[in-house]
């Protein structure tokens, strides 16, 4: 199974307990598509259902193939490096200006926190995957649908 496959199982696993959508493409193709059914156009709801609706939009990645220093072929390991975005649906208009991004943050991108680090990461690594290198940004009303959330940049072996 490669790469993208994995992290997609992942995903699948981690929609048993969240609703979660995979999305692979490059950054423009994900901001073109309609990605919401009509029952899903609405912001999220935190006191209902923080995390209803996630989406994780993996980018192109890079591949690196490590080899045998002793006899110059390939050792069969990879180091995948790349960016993914978790995010929900937000409201444009749904905080008031002079607190705007603290509601966004309350609303939406905490719940994805605690999704992320409790509970996507771990289902990468039940993947047979070791992840070396991960960091998150907080980001706001990304894409013409206005969403909040994560951009994760990682490093992960095989």
């Amino acid at each position: 199974m490669n790469f993208k496959e994995k992290i997609k199982q992942a995903v699948g696993r981690v929609n048993d307990t969240y609703p979660t959508k995979f999305h692979y493409g490059d950054y423009a193709s994900h901001n073109l598509i309609d990605l919401f059914e009509p029952d899903q156009t609405e912001p999220v709801d935190p006191e209902t259902d923080p995390l209803r609706y996630a989406h994780v939009f993996m980018l192109p990645y890079q591949v690196e193939d490590l080899f045998s220093s002793q006899f110059g072929f390939s050792s069969g390991q990879n180091i995948f490096r790349g960016d993914f975005l978790v995010l929900v649906k937000s409201d444009l208009d749904e905080a008031h200006w002079e607190k705007y991004y603290q509601e966004k943050y309350d609303h939406n991108i905490h719940g994805l926190e605690n999704y992320v680090r409790e509970t996507l990461r771990p289902e990468i690594i039940n993947c047979e995957l070791i992840i070396t290198r991960w960091s998150y940004q907080q980001v706001i009303n990304i894409f013409d649908v206005n969403m909040d959330g994560l951009l994760i940049t990682y490093e992960i072996r095989n």
